[in-house]
C-alpha cells in the first residue's frame, strides 16, 4: 500500500489550492515503509491547480523507509496541473532518488517558485526544484544540493535534465560541496542581485503576488494573497544561508571551531589532544 504523507493533504486529485501555507512539517520514523511519497503540502497529487502558497521549515528524514518514491519540499510526487507563486524552505534527508526542493517528481507546469531547501541524498535524481521532470519557468533555487553518489544527475533545478526555462540559482550556493560556477543551463544570481527587487520582476519574471519590500540582510520574497491585498500570514524571515568557506573536499566540524584543510591554512590554533589525528592531517 501506498504510504502518501504531506501536511495539508496525503493524495489529491483534481484539486484547487490556493492562499494556503503549511509551516514545521515534521516526518515520524518511517522504518521499513514502502512506497513513501512526502511532500510539505502535499503527498501525491494529479490535475491541480496550485497558487500562491509555500511551505516553511520541513524537516524531512526518509532514510529508514524501505522503499521511497519521491520526497519534495512541497509536494512529492505532482503527476499533473498548473502550479504557480509557491516556496518552500527546510531541510531534506533520504536515501533515494527523486527528491527536490520543491517536488520529488514533476510532471505539472510550474512557474514563479522558488526553493530554499538543504537537501542531501545518497542517490541520484536530485534538483533544487524537482528531482525529474523539468517543465519548469521562472523559478530559481538558493539552497545546498549533496548526494553522496557521483552522478550527473544531481543539479541546482531539475535533477534529470537542463534548465532553460529563465530559471536561476544563486552563485552561492553549495553543490555537492562546493560553490561553483558550473551550470546545466539555469543562469547564476549573486546575493546583491537577490536583494534587488528588480532582479524578481524584471529578471526572474517574477509578478506582484510577491512582496519585495524588506529583501536585506539576505531576506528572500514573501507571498501575498492571490488578490494582493496583504501578505499570506504566518510568514518567517526566509533568508540565504550564511555564506560558507568553499573546503573543496574536506570540512572537519568540530564542537566548537571549525578546522578546513584550504590550499594553505593560517594560524590555527593548538587543537584539543584527542583530535591530535587531525593535528597530525592539517600539519602535512
Amino acid at each position: 500500500s501506498y504510504n502518501r504523507m504531506g501536511g495539508l493533504i496525503g493524495y489529491a486529485d483534481g484539486v484547487v489550492v490556493r492562499n494556503s501555507s503549511v509551516t514545521n512539517v515534521k516526518t515520524q520514523p518511517l522504518s521499513g515503509q514502502i512506497d513513501v511519497e512526502v511532500g510539505g503540502l502535499i503527498g501525491e497529487a494529479y490535475n491541480m491547480a496550485i497558487d500562491n502558497c509555500y511551505v516553511q521549515n520541513i524537516n524531512f528524514d526518509v532514510t529508514d523507509a524501505k522503499v521511497v518514491n519521491a520526497v519534495g519540499g512541497f509536494i512529492g510526487y505532482l503527476g499533473s496541473g498548473d502550479i504557480v507563486n509557491v516556496y518552500a524552505t527546510g531541510i531534506i534527508n533520504t536515501n533515494s532518488p527523486k527528491v527536490g526542493g520543491l517536488f520529488g517528481y514533476n510532471g505539472a507546469y510550474v512557474r514563479n517558485t522558488y526553493s530554499n531547501v538543504d537537501i542531501t541524498s545518497k542517490s541520484s535524481y536530485v534538483g533544487g526544484i524537482s528531482g525529474t521532470g523539468n517543465n519548469i519557468a521562472n523559478s530559481f533555487s538558493v539552497g545546498s544540493i549533496y548526494s553522496y553518489l557521483d552522478s550527473d544527475l544531481v543539479k541546482r533545478i531539475a535533477g534529470n535534465a537542463d534548465a532553460n526555462n529563465n530559471n536561476y540559482a544563486w552563485a552561492n550556493q553549495h553543490v555537492n560541496g562546493k560553490i561553483t560556477g558550473e551550470t546545466n543551463g539555469e543562469l547564476l544570481l549573486t546575493t546583491e542581485e537577490l536583494a534587488n527587487p528588480l532582479t524578481y520582476i524584471e529578471t526572474i519574471r517574477f509578478t506582484e503576488d510577491f512582496d519585495y519590500s524588506d529583501l536585506t540582510e539576505g531576506k528572500l520574497p514573501k507571498l501575498k494573497y492571490t488578490d494582493g491585498s496583504k501578505l499570506l500570514p504566518y510568514q518567517i524571515d526566509n533568508k540565504l544561508a550564511k555564506q560558507k568557506r568553499d573546503v573543496g573536499f574536506c570540512e572537519i566540524v568540530f564542537e566548537a571551531k571549525n578546522y578546513c584543510e584550504l590550499s594553505k591554512v593560517l594560524e590555527l590554533p593548538t587543537l584539543p589532544s584527542e583530535n591530535t589525528f587531525f593535528q597530525d592531517f592539517l600539519a602535512k
